[in-house]
């Protein structure tokens, strides 16, 4: 983790089948908690989206901030 800047998120499948960040719910949040546990800030970035399509940038961007912002609140009591 010390050398660690950030994490480039994607979800593909065996054949290179590209899928929603949130049909890996569980390794997606696991990720987030492990960089949130690592007391410094980390960047999370969107790679590639199912199908390039732009629609599908906005929902993978709204998962990633849910996990990184509302879980975050959550595990703080807020």
């Amino acid at each position: 983790m010390p050398h660690v800047v950030g994490v480039h998120c994607f979800s593909w499948g065996p054949e290179a089948e590209r899928y929603p960040l949130d049909s890996r719910k569980l390794l997606w949040q696991a990720v987030s908690d492990v960089l949130r546990g690592n007391g410094r800030d980390m960047d999370m970035m969107l790679e590639f989206v199912e199908d390039d399509h732009p629609g599908n940038v906005l929902q993978d961007a709204a998962f990633l901030r849910w996990i990184t912002l509302v879980e975050d609140q959550a595990t703080s009591g807020q």
